[in-house]
């Protein structure tokens, strides 16, 4: 059996708690979430949520344009040290 107590505290602390409280998280399990050892806490939500969502096309856009401009950056940067390394390179070969 479970033993169970009683805290006093503020209408005010009790309404920030309560925001802060996860939905169908029980009392017990906000106060352990907050003490130095919290318990393990795995959120799941329904498949629905997840499969069949859209995205929206200009944020695929988006993230195709980002990624296309990180990569010329890349190659841009990769072209630059291997130029530098070739150089170094002769230079060396040069001064033996």
């Amino acid at each position: 059996m479970t033993d169970y107590t009683t805290i006093r505290v503020s209408k005010e602390a009790k309404e920030a708690a309560q925001e802060a409280k996860r939905d169908g998280e029980t009392w017990n399990e906000y106060l352990q979430r907050c003490t130095d050892t919290p318990p393990n806490v795995q959120e799941f939500v329904p498949v629905e949520e997840v499969v069949g969502r859209e995205v929206p096309q200009s944020s695929v856009e988006q993230d195709t344009d980002a990624l296309r401009h990180q990569l010329e950056r890349n190659y841009e940067a990769i072209k630059e040290a291997t130029n530098a390394a070739e150089g170094a390179k002769r230079t060396v070969e040069e001064l033996r």
